[in-house]
């Protein structure tokens, strides 16, 4: 079990002024006109009209609303109490005693009735109570603070000099001088360098409040400490501070939510999160937030899940909105994030990532016998051998089919061609992607999966397949007579001009010939792949198939590496060749092993033998967002983060190191993990494919539990 991030939003034409959060009674929003209440678990409540609205809190007896100069108490959806103050309340403050802040006065709820604190005339934008009983406010220049004490011998009639006995002003540190843990009061707050906004008080007593430098730590006496970028405070400039349960303290900034949970900073910006990323009230409950924005309002939840829990969301995710006749890709939304708008992309890779979902399928049948797995399994590799009998070229799959006229569909550009009936069009220029992933699928299913009768007919197809590259002198042949751009394997290309390629394409026409020998028992794919393996040494050439120079960097390569790694080390047998290609498989898995990804490490595993960072892949598997559409994901503006310039073959700027899944850009495992923005405004939806994959080939290897 562990606790996942979602995000529910509710979007608005005005800016929520005040929100207030209950366990048992729900929440209220305003944006100054309107009230809005969801109780808990509900998305949609009743409505009030209540103008002026500035603040909001629960109490005990209701839900009490700063609006105009007045307080009032709603209970059940009407109001019970009316009390006019005079001025409008900034913030409430709840501990011990509930409080109603305004700019020059507070309000202490005593017995029935309001009774009003000394002056303080400082313009608060914060207020909290510590568990002593006192009462602080936070001003854009200054800290305040009503001692606990001082509560019975508070009197409205006070004059100024009592006032100013009452409070107690404490000076804040210059942001350099904040660095150092504890100090006296000697250097005052230097306005024109930090600005103040904010303040909640934990239950040891310790102030945390907002600033324009970074977030302050306050002990009540004399221990400050700033916390800025270096200490992992992702957005310096802190607008608002609300603490939660378990230590769990959230903040609000002009960019997005932050979360300190466990001593680790989290961020939440983004549509995938947040309607809008400029905060304007905070407020937790339980372990979660409720955040209002300029553009609506928003709840960030982390809610006990397993990992299983969430195969089931993207397994219901992919049959609603990704499988078209068995293919498996995404979906464009218009409008964007609408996802119930998608229309299926007819890809440049339907083989591929069809295949990739045949594999997760035959993995789930495996690991737990489902029907249903064996159902959606055979639906697509029905629709993957497909591609390869609709061409008129035998061993030649195509891209891609579509029917003709389909509706809710986006075909991709390219070369199509129709079939004799008229009924079908089909993708040519076949890329080696397809035949990787065709035969990675093929062996899986096979080995899993199929029944006799598809056995024969996937014997006949991959052996075509196989047939047609030696044929063509290991050429993939277009319909032109001419090779495809990618599906180039022969010696002299790859022992020649092709060197770039060299590692990576003998990697996978030995592990496509090996398949072939494994799923026909033809020996002539066995003699093909000793040739290409022993005689033209397409063996040795595996060894550094990994490219490191920034200029040839590619994920996408990784993604096919890795796939031909596991359908050719799940067959050979032969001592020295299995040396030469683990060596391969180890020298390419500690160049990938930072990214976390848990399809290589369980690939790896699955071929070695040895446990391969299961923590770090179990943590990438819970940190997958639930939401797989591309909204536009900023990060390299962070203060936490080493963004460095693009370099070589990168396009984007990068961190040193990988961020939270949930933080990134959504991609595929041939995305750039480093990389830190990206997205669009929600034009696209993934298919979930890219979780339920390496969860269970986990799950049928015995590497992760159902946890």
């Amino acid at each position: 079990m562990y606790l996942q991030r979602m995000a529910t939003q509710y979007p608005s034409d005005a800016a929520v002024v005040a929100v207030a959060a209950c366990p048992v009674r729900g929440v209220w929003t305003s944006d100054g006109v309107r009230l809005t209440h969801r109780a808990p678990g509900q998305d949609t409540g009743d409505e009030l009209n209540i103008m002026h609205t500035t603040a909001l809190a629960w109490s005990d007896e209701g839900l009490w609303i700063g609006a105009g100069g007045s307080l009032m108490l709603i209970v059940d959806g009407t109001v019970a109490e009316e009390h006019s103050v005079g001025e409008p309340v900034v913030v409430f403050a709840s501990g011990t005693d509930l409080y109603a802040v305004a700019e020059t006065r507070a309000w202490r709820r005593v017995d029935g009735g309001w009774t009003p604190t000394p002056d303080h005339r400082c313009h608060p934008n914060g207020a909290t109570v510590t568990p002593d009983g006192s009462l602080w406010l936070v001003a854009p220049d200054s800290l305040h603070a009503l001692d606990g004490s001082a509560h019975e011998a508070v009197n409205a009639s006070a004059n100024e000099s009592a006032d100013e006995a009452k409070w107690r002003a404490v000076t804040v540190p210059a942001p350099d001088a904040a660095r150092q843990w504890a100090m006296s009061y000697e250097q005052p707050l230097a306005p024109a360098e930090m600005t103040l906004h904010g303040v909640d008080a934990t239950s040891d007593g310790h102030l945390w409040i907002g600033s324009s430098e970074g977030l302050l730590a306050f002990d009540g006496h004399e221990g400050w400490f700033l916390l800025r970028g270096s200490d992992g405070l992702p957005i310096e400039h802190v607008t608002h501070v609300a603490a939660g349960d378990d230590g769990d303290l959230w903040i609000g900034t002009p960019d997005g939510v932050c979360l300190l949970d466990a001593g680790r900073w989290e961020y939440y910006g983004g549509l995938r999160w947040l309607p809008s990323d400029e905060i304007t009230c905070l407020a937790t409950v339980g372990r979660d937030a409720w955040v209002g924005t300029m553009g609506g309002a928003a709840r960030v939840a982390r809610t006990p899940y397993t990992l299983e829990t969430k195969a089931a969301h993207f397994e219901e995710q992919v049959r609603d909105r990704h499988n078209r006749y068995g293919y498996v890709t995404i979906t464009f939304l218009d409008p964007p994030g609408d996802v119930g708008s998608g229309k299926q992309e007819v890809s440049d890779n339907d083989g591929l990532w069809t295949a990739m979902f045949v594999a997760a399928e035959s993995y789930r049948y495996a690991a737990t016998g489902s029907e249903d797995a064996r159902a959606l399994a055979r639906r697509s590799m029905d629709a993957l051998l497909r591609l390869e009998e609709v061409t008129p070229i035998d061993g030649f799959p195509a891209r891609a089919l579509m029917r003709k006229g389909e509706e809710n569909v986006v075909q991709s550009g390219g070369q199509w061609h129709d079939t004799p009936d008229g009924e079908w069009t089909w993708k040519a220029d076949t890329s080696s992607d397809e035949i990787d992933g065709h035969f990675y699928a093929f062996c899986i299913y096979y080995d899993l999966v199929a029944d006799e009768a598809e056995k024969r007919r996937i014997e006949g197809v991959a052996g075509r397949i196989a047939t047609h590259l030696i044929d063509n002198g290991h050429y993939l042949i277009d319909m032109d007579g001419e090779p495809t751009r990618w599906g180039v394997w022969p010696p002299e290309r790859l022992n020649g001009d092709w060197k770039p390629q060299q590692g990576l394409n003998s990697l996978e026409i030995l592990s496509i010939y090996k398949a072939a020998g494994h799923l026909t028992g033809d020996e002539k794919y066995e003699a093909a792949y000793r040739d290409l393996a022993i005689r033209h040494h397409y063996a040795l050439n595996t060894m550094d198939q990994k490219l490191l120079q920034p200029g040839w960097v590619n994920h996408s390569d990784d993604e096919l590496a890795f796939l031909s790694y596991y359908t050719l080390l799940s067959y050979e047998t032969d001592p020295g060749l299995r040396a030469i290609y683990l060596a391969s498989l180890e020298r390419s898995w500690q160049h990938e092993r930072p990214e976390r990804c848990p399809l290589w490490n369980f690939i790896y595993t699955a071929l070695t033998g040895r446990l391969a960072d299961v923590d770090g892949s179990i943590l990438t598997l819970q940190e997958w967002p639930m939401d797989l559409v591309t909204w536009r994901t900023r990060n390299s503006h962070r203060a936490d983060v080493q963004a460095r310039a693009p370099e070589g073959g990168w396009t984007e700027e990068m961190d040193s190191a990988v961020l939270p899944y949930y933080e990134r850009p959504t991609h595929k495992w041939n995305g750039n993990p480093f990389r830190l923005d990206g997205g669009d405004a929600g034009g696209r939806e993934e298919d979930g494919t890219v979780y339920l994959l390496p969860y269970w080939m986990g799950r049928h290897y015995g590497i992760i539990g159902d946890e």
